[in-house]
């Protein structure tokens, strides 16, 4: 039972280790789905990928990664709790392989609730232009009558540089304003704001 331990330990560490290096190096997939499905460990839920949500191919594609890298982190707990208790704790056969398969599926457990929080520090660095409703900002290039300049506002926790035009007439470059409106086009409608 050792030999297949150390195989089981051996083989999902390597995995794990390989599909790990290749995630922070860039080579393989970022997008895991639904992150939240993964810690609940239901995994045949929808997938976003770029803006579009099924179950075709991507999903698949998703499915089959989750499935290694959980396979990996399952042998790879099993292995070692396994010669832990066999060597450490000197249990017997079949309460070490319990152990170790109880703790190769907290393993899968933990990877999934570790894969959801790093879900949540990704942003998709999509700027809602609806967040600036009702902001302050200050021109950034003159906006003058009839016509557009440029304003810089803080939205969503950064400053941008966002098209404008003036809801009461000129406004020169340093003036404060406020947001009021945002056009068809998704240009920001501004006043002065005093």
């Amino acid at each position: 039972m050792e030999t297949s331990f150390w195989a089981l330990a051996i083989m999902g560490t390597t995995v794990f280790v390989l599909r790990l290096g290749m995630m922070f190096l860039g080579f393989g997939d970022h997008d895991y789905g639904d992150a939240g499905d993964v810690g609940d460990v239901d995994v045949g839920g929808e997938f976003d990928f770029d803006g579009q949500t099924g179950h075709g191919a991507d999903s698949m594609h998703a499915f089959t990664f989750l499935s290694l890298q959980s396979l990996a982190t399952f042998f790879m707990g099993v292995g070692w709790m396994g010669l832990v208790a066999l060597k450490s704790w000197s249990l017997d056969t079949l309460p070490a392989t319990l152990c170790a398969a109880g703790f190769g599926v907290f393993c899968v457990f933990l990877l999934g609730k570790l894969l959801q929080q790093a879900m949540h520090l990704e942003s998709s660095g999509t700027l809602d232009k609806q967040q600036a409703l009702g902001k302050i900002g200050k021109v950034y290039a003159r906006i003058p009558v009839g016509g557009q300049g440029q304003i810089q506002i803080e939205v969503q926790g950064r400053l941008v540089t966002l098209a404008a035009r003036s809801a009461d007439g000129e406004l020169s470059t340093g003036a404060t304003v406020l947001v009021e409106d945002i056009d068809g086009a998704g240009v920001l409608v501004v006043s002065p704001s005093y």
